[in-house]
């Protein structure tokens, strides 16, 4: 369970690469976050999805420093979480790096820091063919 949060036009949501992305279009996206009761797959959405940045492009396009969220996007909308499960949906399919078919996963993964209630182990899906 995540605790509640909320986040404002302005804020900054930040993940951290482990490697210098060297692609031709900068990573361009859409983030969108909604609620889950579901902690495991299939993951189930029990609020709409809510798209808290549009278009958003960070600044530094990755590094290999490990733990300094360096991939910053800036909030346009913001967001009232009210605790528990978290979905985070990426799209990027309205910009050029959308169509870039070729990916190698670099997020750092992480589990859990009970000294932080803010990072937690991550999943990938793609059910809706939105993300």
């Amino acid at each position: 369970n995540i605790t509640p949060f909320t986040i404002e036009r302005g804020d900054i949501v930040a993940f951290d690469l482990a490697a210098v992305y060297t692609g031709s279009d900068p990573q361009q996206i859409d983030i969108s976050f909604a609620t889950t009761s579901s902690i495991n797959q299939p993951i189930i959405e029990t609020s709409s999805y809510t798209q808290i940045i549009t278009g958003g492009i960070p600044p530094i396009q990755g590094d290999t420093i490990f733990n300094n969220f360096e991939l910053e996007y800036n909030v346009d909308v913001g967001y009232s979480f009210p605790g528990g499960g978290l979905i985070m949906r990426f799209s990027a399919f309205n910009y050029p790096y959308g169509s870039n078919r070729i990916c190698n996963q670099v997020l750092n993964e992480g589990i859990r820091d009970l000294s932080t209630p803010f990072i937690f182990r991550i999943y990938s899906s793609n059910t809706d063919t939105l993300a």
